[in-house]
């Protein structure tokens, strides 16, 4: 099990000589690699990547992929030896600047469920990283109502603006199913990012109490697409943010391919032994087989991927 208490500087001293073993000289110990990259909690990692930086006066990173660790299993590894707010701006930058347009799951993934504060020192970083406001990026290389929602999601909310759940109930009545002709997207868009969780759920048990329908339920009736989905998933990240991060492990393992890039960021963003105890109890409950048990179960897993896999996600 690993240990949720910061590496001693002895541990961590063994920990960086054993990794630039595991990295000398013809091929690469990919066990150790297991061992340490997949036994240390995030906070950890962030001991050893800044005692490996003073060691040798390289990034582990660097050393890394120097190392041609390929495939699936590389990508896990690189990025494990980044700090996890470090990881997230890649995330972040990379779903806005791909070759096939923005990748709204993404986004919604990394940003949604943020607090102020949390989304103040995402905003810092990215500048410092990118010589770039997030919000301009959101600009030039999203549109229409993604656009929209995304610099609604990052827009900062304003604590004197007045909460009131019954105007709020009647006004995403009046912008779905009250409304005859064309939806309103923007109410839709306005209530759900500049509302925080709590009044988000008063907001939903309303709704379903006056009307006598789920809130998922007026989404999926009134919106299609990614637009859809991404209002779904703002709304559930409000409702029980576990069950939907593990319903995102069960959507990357499920159908025909296993969609690799997802699983890797989910298992990356979701290492810390507290955070992954309550996503696998809620993949329990939700699918009645352990994640340990769908993960082993899929044959396009395999390997070295697997086994670090298998490591983070274990007790």
């Amino acid at each position: 099990m690993v240990s949720p208490q910061l590496l001693t500087a002895f541990e961590v001293e063994r920990d960086v000589k054993n990794l630039r073993n595991a990295m000398k000289g013809a091929g690469t110990d990919q066990q150790t690699l297991v061992e340490i990259l997949g036994g240390r909690t995030p906070q950890q990692m962030v001991q050893i990547i800044n005692g490996y930086r003073k060691a040798y006066e390289t990034t582990l990173s660097e050393e890394l992929s120097n190392e041609l660790i390929i495939g699936n299993f590389g990508k896990l590894c690189m990025g494990l030896v980044v700090p996890i707010l470090e990881y997230d701006l890649s995330c972040v930058h990379d779903a806005m600047n791909g070759w096939f347009g923005a990748n709204d799951s993404v986004l919604i993934e990394v940003l949604v469920g943020r607090t102020e504060k949390d989304m103040n020192i995402i905003k810092t970083a990215y500048i410092a990283k990118y010589g770039k406001e997030i919000e301009d990026d959101v600009r030039d290389n999203l549109s229409g109502d993604f656009r929209n929602l995304f610099l609604a999601v990052l827009d900062k909310r304003d604590p004197n603006e007045p909460f009131n759940v019954d105007e709020d109930v009647e006004a995403l009545y009046l912008a779905s199913d009250g409304k005859k002709w064309r939806h309103n997207k923007e109410t839709f868009i306005h209530i759900l990012t500049h509302r925080d969780d709590k009044q988000l759920n008063k907001i939903f048990y309303e709704y379903e109490k006056k009307y006598n329908k789920p809130f998922l339920s007026a989404i999926r009736d009134n919106f299609s697409g990614n637009l859809q989905h991404a209002l779904a998933n703002i709304a559930k990240s409000a409702m029980n943010r576990v069950q939907l991060i593990a319903e995102l492990f069960e959507n990357s393992v499920y159908g025909i391919s296993t969609k690799h890039t997802k699983l890797i960021r989910l298992v990356i963003r979701h290492r810390s032994p507290q955070v992954m105890k309550l996503i696998k109890e809620s993949y329990k409950n939700l699918y009645g087989i352990s994640l340990e048990e769908r993960i082993d179960q899929e044959s396009r897993i395999n390997g070295m991927y697997k086994e670090l896999i298998m490591k983070i996600i274990k007790d």
